[in-house]
């Protein structure tokens, strides 16, 4: 029911926009979803980590905008990559690990908590360059980005934390 809600969000969030291509963010790829399952909804204690950004999007903002990928298809590339179960030697994802073992038992399954990036989009122009480190060589494309998401993080916790 939480993951419903989230899409919800992000439906209202996106079709509010208009258009959102630029010269800048159609070098975007994303935007990113928060990911949570019904382990987490019935986990006694409630824990999100949210990295800074994703990587390797498997969609760039044009073909969202253009309605090739849709929020429930990059939902589906989210739960296919199974909250980094093949990912060994991420910090994020050893750290992701060590929490939900610690809290949770060897047990609890990598579901158990909730997944996102505070970011929701990788600006990719010449090599790469991931929002928001400071050399970003174009200042333009941060704050393109944080303006084109808006205050979706702060929806995301709402929903996240009831």
């Amino acid at each position: 029911m939480l993951q419903e809600q989230l899409m919800q969000v992000y439906h209202d969030h996106w079709q509010s926009q208009g258009d959102m291509l630029t010269d800048i963010t159609r070098y975007f790829r994303g935007p990113d979803v928060t990911t949570v399952t019904s382990a987490y909804e019935n986990a006694p204690i409630k824990i999100a980590l949210y990295g800074k950004q994703g990587l390797n999007y498997d969609n760039t903002l044009p073909q969202f905008c253009s309605g090739e990928w849709t929020l429930e298809r990059i939902l589906k590339s989210y739960q296919d990559f199974n909250f980094g179960a093949t990912y060994f030697r991420s910090p994020f994802w050893e750290n992701w690990d060590l929490v939900s073992t610690g809290v949770f038992g060897p047990t609890c399954g990598r579901s158990i908590m909730a997944w996102g990036n505070v970011l929701k989009f990788v600006y990719q122009k010449d090599g790469g360059k991931v929002l928001p480190l400071p050399d970003v060589p174009d200042r333009a494309a941060l704050n393109a980005g944080l303006e084109l998401q808006g205050d979706l993080m702060r929806r995301e916790m709402e929903i996240l934390w009831l």
